[in-house]
């Protein structure tokens, strides 16, 4: 029994939807600021917009060291 592709754009439409971003998205050295901004605001990645390339930047692996929290935190704490 074959498993269904898991990145569809719907419901029974079997239409990959990485396919469906490569047709409708600027292909690399063509993007706009426009395009760039638009995909930031929708994506939780870190993106750099160069020369009209998009690149997805790497997550740092590295935490806070021991000790040391964030502003956030500490605003709770006291």
């Amino acid at each position: 029994m074959a498993t269904p592709e898991p990145t569809t754009t719907g419901p029974g439409s079997g239409r990959p939807l990485a396919s469906l971003l490569c047709e409708v998205l600027p292909p690399q050295g063509a993007w706009s600021d426009e395009a760039y901004l638009w995909l930031t605001d929708h994506s939780r990645r870190l993106i750099e917009l160069t020369d009209g390339q998009v690149q997805e930047l790497p997550i740092s692996t590295m935490g806070r060291p021991p000790g040391v929290r964030s502003p956030a935190f500490r605003a709770l704490k006291s």
